[in-house]
């Protein structure tokens, strides 16, 4: 019995206060880790909802490109069958031209054989002497690959105009005789981004393969075309093809950039 009382005497007894403070942190450290982690799980679904927002709204951008791109090839591809072109008629293929180009405004067309002799500008009245010039590396490549091909935005020969093209072969008994270059107007890829009513704090933009404006909003001075894209962006294009990327917008703000590539390689 001394041996008891000694060790009960011993024993510290606590206030209620004490095991009262016990069972409130006991109860509030797990709801603390449950907060932490609902709210965490909050952030990813949030996280998770704007990119698939970004990735359907990018996807829907590069699904007008492709339209826009495909209806001038389909011009050019049409008049590359004309008679009055086989033919060299070309005062008549001339007309006919004009008349087609009437549903792409801002656009025009060249004819120039393989060697780089342009043979008509739609721009210019016909009988006009027109130059000799380089071939630009995507009429190359149509001469390759006996394909419609899509250039990067390039300077225009003789009046420096950025812009870009499609080109179309032209043949006639199984070689090709002339290419079609039909211009695909900056103008009308701005246009083309305004009409998908994008939020005023979204930036939207359509770069080439070599990562180069095509179009871009907001760009209230018209200086973006033909600038290269950010640094983040280009590297994430150059990691994959379609995705999203945090990244720092060549304007210096801090962004979320969803971005597919469209079918003809630019994003």
């Amino acid at each position: 019995m001394a041996a008891v009382n000694a060790a009960a005497a011993g024993t510290r007894t606590h206030s209620v206060r004490f095991y009262l403070v016990l069972l409130t942190l006991a109860v509030a450290i797990p709801l603390a880790g449950l907060s932490f982690y609902v709210s965490a799980r909050i952030a990813a679904a949030e996280r998770e909802s704007t990119e698939a927002v970004l990735l359907n709204n990018a996807g829907s951008l590069a699904a007008a490109v492709d339209q826009e791109i495909d209806k001038h090839i389909a011009v050019a591809a049409t008049l590359a069958h004309s008679k009055s072109l086989q033919d060299g008629n070309w005062p008549d293929f001339w007309q006919r031209a004009k008349a087609s180009l009437n549903e792409l405004p801002d656009s025009w067309l060249v004819v120039l054989d393989p060697t780089g002799q342009v043979l008509l500008n739609t721009r210019l009245p016909p009988g006009r002497a027109l130059p000799h010039r380089p071939l630009f590396d995507t009429e190359q490549r149509a001469l390759r690959t006996h394909k419609p091909e899509v250039s990067d935005i390039v300077a225009g020969y003789g009046t420096h105009q950025l812009k870009s093209f499609a080109v179309v072969p032209v043949f006639r008994d199984g070689r090709i005789v002339y290419l079609i270059d039909i211009t695909l107007s900056p103008e009308r890829f701005v246009v083309l981004l305004q009409n998908q009513k994008y939020l005023k704090n979204w930036l939207a933009a359509i770069v080439d393969r070599s990562n180069h404006f095509v179009a871009r909003l907001p760009d209230a001075e018209g200086t973006k075309l033909g600038q290269p894209a950010s640094k983040g962006w280009q590297s994430a294009i150059e990691r994959n093809r379609s995705g999203v990327v945090y990244q720092v917008a060549t304007d210096g703000h801090r962004i979320i950039d969803g971005y597919p590539h469209t079918a003809y390689g630019w994003t």
